[in-house]
C-alpha cells in the first residue's frame, strides 16, 4: 500500500518547480484581505439584479447622483458574486477568487512549457519537458511580481481566465492544431461572458489584431527572403540534399566523407574524430519551405520519390559503417571529422540514381556521380557555420584537432536550428497567406465581434467602453494613473519590461511576429495606465519562455522520485490553514490574519444604518462599503468613477486634505472620517465644534451640532 502510494507520487523536479510558482500565486491571494475600493458596490448591483430580475439602468444608490443614467456592464460578475456570497459568504468568494487567479496562472504556466518544449526540437522530448517546467516556472514567477496588486476581489478577477483561455486559442491557431469552427466557436462563447463581466473584453479583439498583423508580417517576412535569395549555380554538387555546406572562397572545402569517395570502399580510420553523420549536412533547410523536393535526372519514380527500401538501406549503410569505426585499421592523411550531431533529419526523401548499388555489410556505396538538383530548385542559403580555416590534421593529431571538431559542431547545432526555425516560420506563413490560417482568425474575430453585442443593452456597450476610455474622472484613479519607478510594484513592471525587451533583442532566436506585435502593443497600454499591467505580464510570460528556450539542455531528465511528490504535497497542505474558514483563528494578526483589510469601516456601518443620516460625506472607499452593509444610507461618493463628475471629485480630494468648508457646501449632516487616511479632516471637524458620537481604532463619524446650520470655527 505504501509502495503504491509512493509510486503515485513521483514527480521530476521540474514539476516541483511548477507546484511551487503555483503555489506562491494561491499564497499572495489568501493571504492578502478583500479591500473595499471596488468590490462592494459591485456585490449591492448583484444584489439588485437578483431581487428585480432586470440589470439598473440609473443610480439608486448616492445622494449626490441620485437618478443619474449609469450602465451596467459588470452585471453578470456582479450576480455570479452575490450568489456565491449567498451560498458561502465572504469566505467563499475569497476561495473562488483563488481558484480563478490559479486556474488562470496554471493555463500560462502550461502554454509557456509548450512553447519551451516546441523551441526545444533538437533535444529529446522528455528532456525538453523537464527543462520547459523549470523555466516555465521561472517566467511565472516573474510575470506574478508585476501582476500580483490586480489580484483583488473584482470583476476584473472574474476574466483572467477568459484571458488565459484566449491566449490558448491562438497558441493553437498559431501551431495550426485548431480548425476554423472551433475556434470561432470558442472565441464567440469566451466573447459572450467577457463582454457581460467586465470592461476589458476589447483587449479580446486586440489580441486577434496582433495576430492579424503578425499574418501580413510574416508574408512580407516571406517574400523579402525569396526576392533577396542569391542567385543558383546550376548543376552544382552542392545542392544536393546531402552534400556539404559550401564555405567561402580561398576557404578550404569540407573533408569528403568516406561514403561520398567514387569507386572505392569506405574508409573507416581509427580516431575517434570520424563519424559518418556530419553536422555539416543540414537537411532542415528553409531550402525545404516550399515542399519541393530535388529531383535527380534520369532517375527512375521509385528512386526519385525517395522508396523506403532506399531510406532503410542507407540508414543500415550508416550504422554499419559507424559500428565497423572501432575495429578498422587507420588510414594515413585521414583528415579529422565533425562528432556525431542530430541534426541529420530523417523525413528528407533519399534521392538514388539508377543502378544505384545497394548498400550491405555495413559499408554505404555510393555511384561516381553526384544526384544533381534541378535548375529551378530554389538554392539553399549559406548557412553560418563554416568550415573552419585550418588544414585538415594527419592521423594521431593532438587534442587541438578534437577540440576544433567539437566546436565546429556546436556552430553546426546552432545553424541547424536557426534553420529549422525559418523553415518553420516560413512554411507557417505561406500557408497564413494561403488563406487557411488567416481565413480562419478572421472568422473567428467575427464571430467575437458580433458576440459582444450579446448583452442587455446591445451594442450600447461599445459606446460605454469608448466613454470610459476619455471619462475625465479616470485621473482620479489610483490604476488609471502612468505607472511610475517611485513605487514598488511599479519598479519591477519597469525592471521586467527591461530585462524582456534586452532578451529579445538579443536571443538567439527571433521572436514570432505575433509575439512582437503584442508585447509592443500591450507594453504601450501598460506604460499609459497601471490597470494594463496585469494583461501585459499575461502576454509577455509566452515570448520570454521563448527567449529562454534558446539554449535548451541536453543533460538526462530528472527521474521522478517520490520526494519530490512529497514536497508539493506538503506545500500545498501549508495552505489548508490558510484558507478563509480557517485563517482568522491563527491569531496573524492584522492585516494578514484578516478577512477584509483595515479600511473596510464594517462596525462604523453598523451604526451609520441605524442613524440613517440623509447627508453623509465619507471617501470612496467607505462609500463603496456603505452601499453594501447600510442599504438604507444613500452615500455621497464611492468608487464608480464614471458615474460622478470631476467636480466633485476635487472636491473629495480638498476634504481629505483637511478642508471642512467642503462638507458645509455640500450640507452634510453627518460625516464618516477615516482617521488614519484623513486625520487632518478630523482634526478640523473637532475646531469647527462638530460632534463626535462614534469613535472606533480607525473611524470617527461626526454630527453637525444642529442640522443644516454652518457652525462658525472653534479653536481649541
Amino acid at each position: 500500500m505504501l509502495r503504491r502510494l509512493a509510486s503515485g507520487c513521483k514527480i521530476s523536479f521540474g514539476a516541483l518547480c511548477g507546484a511551487l510558482a503555483l503555489w506562491a500565486v494561491a499564497l499572495r491571494v489568501l493571504l492578502v484581505p478583500v479591500p473595499p475600493h471596488d468590490f462592494w458596490w459591485h456585490m449591492a448591483q448583484g444584489r439588485a439584479i437578483a431581487a428585480s430580475g432586470r440589470v439598473p439602468a440609473f443610480d439608486s444608490f448616492s445622494w449626490t447622483r441620485a437618478g443619474a443614467p449609469f450602465f451596467d456592464q459588470s452585471w453578470l460578475a456582479q450576480w455570479v458574486f452575490f450568489r456565491v456570497h449567498e451560498a458561502g459568504g465572504v469566505r467563499l468568494l475569497i476561495f473562488a477568487q483563488a481558484a480563478l487567479v490559479l486556474l488562470a496562472y496554471a493555463l500560462l504556466w502550461a502554454m509557456a512549457r509548450a512553447r519551451i518544449v516546441e523551441g526545444a526540437a533538437p533535444v529529446a522530448v522528455p528532456q525538453a519537458r523537464e527543462f520547459g517546467a523549470r523555466v516555465a516556472s521561472l517566467v511565472l514567477l516573474a510575470v506574478t511580481l508585476i501582476s500580483f496588486d490586480n489580484w483583488l476581489l473584482r470583476p476584473q478577477t472574474f476574466v483572467l481566465p477568459l484571458f488565459a483561455l484566449w491566449l490558448w486559442t491562438l497558441e493553437r491557431w498559431r501551431t495550426n492544431t485548431i480548425a476554423a469552427a472551433p475556434l470561432a466557436a470558442s472565441q464567440a462563447a469566451l466573447m459572450m461572458l467577457w463582454a457581460n463581466s467586465h470592461g476589458s473584453f476589447p483587449l479580446a479583439l486586440l489580441l486577434n489584431a496582433c495576430a492579424l498583423l503578425s499574418v501580413a508580417l510574416e508574408a512580407w517576412n516571406l517574400r523579402h527572403i525569396m526576392q533577396n535569395a542569391p542567385p543558383q549555380a546550376p548543376n552544382s554538387p552542392s545542392q544536393a540534399p546531402n552534400s556539404p555546406l559550401q564555405v567561402p572562397n580561398g576557404a578550404p572545402q569540407a573533408p569528403t566523407m568516406p561514403s561520398q569517395v567514387p569507386n572505392s570502399a569506405p574508409q573507416v580510420p581509427n580516431s575517434p574524430l570520424q563519424v559518418l553523420n556530419s553536422p555539416l549536412q543540414v537537411l532542415n533547410s528553409p531550402l525545404q519551405v516550399l515542399n519541393s523536393t530535388p529531383q535527380v535526372p534520369n532517375a527512375p519514380p521509385q528512386a526519385a520519390d525517395g522508396t523506403p527500401q532506399a531510406a532503410e538501406g542507407a540508414s543500415q549503410a550508416a550504422d554499419g559503417a559507424s559500428q565497423a569505426a572501432d575495429g578498422a585499421p587507420q588510414v594515413p592523411n585521414s583528415p579529422p571529422q565533425v562528432p556525431n550531431s542530430p541534426l541529420q533529419v530523417p523525413n528528407s526523401p533519399l534521392q538514388v540514381p539508377n543502378g544505384a548499388p545497394q548498400a550491405a555489410d555495413g559499408a554505404s556505396q555510393v555511384p561516381n556521380s553526384a544526384p544533381q538538383v534541378p535548375n529551378s530548385a530554389p538554392q539553399v542559403p549559406t548557412m553560418p557555420s563554416q568550415v573552419p580555416n585550418s588544414t585538415p590534421q594527419a592521423p594521431n593529431a593532438p587534442p587541438q584537432a578534437a577540440d576544433g571538431a567539437s566546436q565546429a559542431a556546436n556552430s553546426a547545432l546552432q545553424a541547424a536550428d536557426g534553420a529549422s526555425q525559418v523553415s518553420s516560420r516560413l512554411r507557417q506563413a505561406a500557408e497564413g497567406g494561403g488563406g487557411g490560417r488567416l481565413g480562419a482568425l478572421l472568422a473567428a474575430s467575427g464571430a467575437a465581434a458580433l458576440a459582444t453585442v450579446v448583452n442587455p443593452r446591445g451594442v450600447q456597450v461599445l459606446g460605454y467602453v469608448a466613454r470610459m476610455l476619455v471619462d475625465p474622472s479616470n485621473r482620479f484613479s489610483a490604476e488609471w494613473l502612468s505607472p511610475t519607478p517611485r513605487n514598488i510594484g511599479d519598479a519591477l513592471f519597469f525592471l521586467f519590461a527591461l530585462v524582456l525587451f534586452v532578451a529579445l533583442a538579443h536571443g538567439e532566436r527571433r521572436p514570432w511576429w505575433l509575439d512582437s506585435a503584442r508585447v509592443a502593443v500591450f507594453f504601450w497600454l501598460a506604460i499609459t495606465s497601471g490597470r494594463y499591467i496585469v494583461w501585459f505580464g499575461l502576454v509577455a510570460a509566452l515570448p520570454l519562455a521563448s527567449v529562454l528556450a534558446a539554449r535548451p539542455s541536453t543533460s538526462p531528465g530528472t527521474p521522478r522520485r517520490a520526494v519530490n511528490g512529497l514536497a508539493a504535497a506538503l506545500m500545498w497542505l501549508l495552505l489548508v490553514p490558510l484558507l478563509p474558514w480557517f485563517k482568522p483563528a491563527l491569531g496573524l494578526g492584522a492585516p494578514l490574519g484578516a478577512l477584509l483589510s483595515e479600511e473596510t469601516p464594517v462596525r462604523a456601518a453598523r451604526v451609520l444604518a441605524q442613524m440613517k443620516p440623509r447627508r453623509l460625506w465619507h471617501n470612496a472607499p467607505s462609500g463603496s462599503y456603505l452601499i453594501w452593509a447600510a442599504p438604507g444610507v444613500r452615500v455621497w461618493i464611492d468608487t464608480r468613477f464614471e458615474l460622478y463628475p470631476p467636480p466633485q471629485w476635487r472636491d473629495c480630494a480638498r476634504a481629505q486634505a483637511g478642508d471642512a468648508a467642503v462638507l458645509d457646501k455640500y450640507r452634510c449632516e453627518a460625516a464618516l472620517v477615516d482617521r488614519m487616511a484623513e486625520p487632518a479632516l478630523d482634526a478640523a471637524l473637532g475646531r469647527r465644534g462638530w460632534k463626535q458620537s462614534y469613535r472606533d481604532a480607525r473611524f470617527s463619524i461626526w454630527q453637525r451640532p444642529q442640522p443644516g446650520q454652518v457652525v462658525r470655527e472653534i479653536k481649541r
